[in-house]
This record gives structure tokens, sequence and C-alpha cells, in this order.
């Protein structure tokens, strides 16, 4: 079995627990710029209470933090030298679908309904819109953590009906067409897996 992402085989593997494992996290699923992570990173040194966080660290200076994700960037490009097959499958699927009149909301939002009124809100300005596909940024971390990607979706009237499972098959059309590993009940109130798909980019090309 392969690891779900390169970065596994740097010195900072992503984690949830250690400030350098979460830094990777963060720049492997490559929402934030380097400017809203620099941001985040004087935040939670200077402002917020690291050793809460992270109770195992020594707290560092912001020079320290900032070199470290300087070294974490750095480390995530010397392995993820171009996308990964299926992060570039993934991205053509996604961006096919609003041709089939369903939005796309990835990384909006901290957990489901932030991400779902995120969709919601994107569907609303995509013309003749059915229903819309997302995920949040638990989500990547997730993908990034384990290969497994959870994609919730939903009719424009959000209730778990016909409308809503038949944006699912579409989601499930798509994404199986652009070669992906796709799992799917079809429960109009249960998300779609991809299953493996490695989430690899440089950082800052997403």
């Amino acid at each position: 079995m392969t690891t779900p992402h390169a970065a596994f085989a740097t010195p900072y593997p992503p984690s949830e627990e250690t400030f350098a494992g979460s830094l990777m996290l963060q720049v492997a699923r490559g929402v934030e710029d380097l400017d809203d992570l620099r941001d985040q990173v004087e935040d939670l040194v200077e402002h917020d209470d690291f050793s809460a966080v992270h109770p195992d660290d020594p707290v560092p200076t912001l020079e320290e933090a900032h070199a470290l994700l300087d070294q974490v960037v750095a480390a995530h490009d010397a392995v993820v030298t171009e996308p990964s097959p299926s992060a570039l499958a993934l991205e053509r699927a996604l961006a096919a679908l609003p041709g089939r009149g369903i939005a796309v909301s990835v990384g909006e939002g901290f957990d489901a309904g932030e991400a779902a009124r995120e969709g919601y809100a994107a569907a609303r300005e995509l013309p003749g819109a059915v229903g819309y596909v997302y995920c949040h940024l638990q989500d990547l971390d997730r993908v990034v953590l384990t290969g497994r990607l959870l994609l919730g979706f939903s009719g424009m009237s959000g209730r778990l009906d016909d409308e809503a499972a038949a944006v699912g098959r579409t989601v499930v059309e798509v994404l199986t067409d652009a070669g992906l590993p796709v799992a799917w009940d079809g429960d109009p109130g249960a998300r779609v897996l991809v299953d493996p798909v490695r989430w690899e980019r440089p950082f800052g090309t997403r």
C-alpha cells in the first residue's frame, strides 16, 4: 500500500498533533497561500494559546515559526514536483460539473454546514443550477492524511429526495468518467467517496 501523500516521506509528515505536522497539513491541502499561512502562524504564536494547541511542542518565536513554515514548504515541494495524476483527474471532473448544472465548492468552510452554505451560494450564481457539490477543510485534511475524499452534495431545495439523488448520480458519473475510484450507495443522505486519491500539487499552484 502506498502512503496517501508524498509529504509523509519528508522530515515533517502531515499531522494534526505537532506544529510542524500541522503546517505540512495546511501546505499539502493547498487552500491557503503563503501570506495566509504566515498570518495564521502569527495569530497562533502571538495571539492564541500555542501551548493549548500543541502541548508537546516548545513555543517558538515568530521568526522561528516563519522559518519553520518556509522549511515545510520547501520540503513539500521537494517531493511534490508536479501534480499527481489523480489530483489532475479530480480537478478535471470538478471543473466539468458546472456544465452539468452542479456548482462546486472545495475547501470553503470548516465543517459540513459551512461548506454546504458555500456550495449553495455558488449554485445561486450558476445559471440553470440543479444543485451543488462540496468538501470542507476537514475533508481536505482527511484526504491528505488517508487518501480518502468525501464529497457532499445537494439539490437546490436542500431536501434528501430524488432531486438530490440525481445530483449524486451525476457527480458519480463525472468522477467515474474521469477514471477515479468512486463509491456511493445511492442514498441522497450519504456522501460520495473517492478512494484512493493522492491530493498532490506543488504548493501555490492549486
